[in-house]
């Protein structure tokens, strides 16, 4: 079975293009899409993640980042989805040892993840409050 792997940019914690385009430019959507990654995937998922890490649990290992790995790829969390790759590869081949030595990265990754997809949606939010301001200020003056 082959794992595939999205073609995302890696130079920056979070691959904003790749999946607006893939929106069709609906920043909108790509923001929302980023803003519930953390509260439906990433936490619990990491929680089960390090329980099987813990327990040694290779396949329960596996699933947590399966599930990781696809909701990162929606949203361009690059690295987060490549050390989800590696981790997947290496279960794949029974390599469980590859597995345990990938895992600081995938903690590091989801870290680098939350700190910077923060800035992103406090970015955005700040952009569409100016944008109401400004549309209230035009009402306000038309009036």
């Amino acid at each position: 079975m082959e794992i595939k792997a999205q073609d995302l940019d890696v130079s920056s914690p979070i691959d904003l293009n790749t999946p607006v385009k893939s929106l069709g430019g609906n920043y909108q959507l790509f923001y929302m899409m980023l803003s519930r990654l953390e509260v439906m995937s990433l936490t619990s998922n990491m929680q089960q993640i390090a329980k099987a890490v813990s327990d040694r649990d290779w396949d329960k290992m596996k699933l947590g980042v399966h599930s990781i790995k696809g909701a990162s790829g929606y949203v361009g969390a690059s690295r987060i989805h490549y050390a989800c790759y590696f981790i997947q590869q290496a279960h794949q081949y029974g390599h469980h040892q590859e597995m345990l030595d990938r895992y600081p990265m995938l903690v590091e990754s989801v870290i680098e993840f939350k700190r910077h997809s923060s800035r992103l949606l406090s970015t955005a939010r700040g952009k569409l409050r100016l944008m109401v301001f400004a549309i209230f200020v035009c009402h306000t003056k038309m009036n």
